[in-house]
């Protein structure tokens, strides 16, 4: 697995977020998830951008009221 794979699983993890969920905010396919997660068909300039804006999204939902829908 590479490092941004573990980088995603765990923030995925960490906020209970299924890998629908991640694919839905970055408008790609679920499968794509889980080959990112695996290091599998790593398009590096791809996954950095869409992981960075992941992020983002990730850390300002930290400062907001937790959703009961997330899945």
């Amino acid at each position: 697995m590479s490092l941004t794979g573990q980088l995603l699983r765990k923030l995925r993890n960490e906020h209970n977020y299924t890998m629908q969920y991640i694919a839905d905010m970055l408008s790609i396919s679920k499968a794509a998830v889980s080959k990112w997660e695996n290091g599998n068909e790593i398009s590096r300039e791809k996954i950095s951008e869409k992981v960075h804006v992941a992020t983002i999204v990730m850390s300002t939902e930290e400062e907001k009221p937790a959703e009961t829908d997330k899945q």
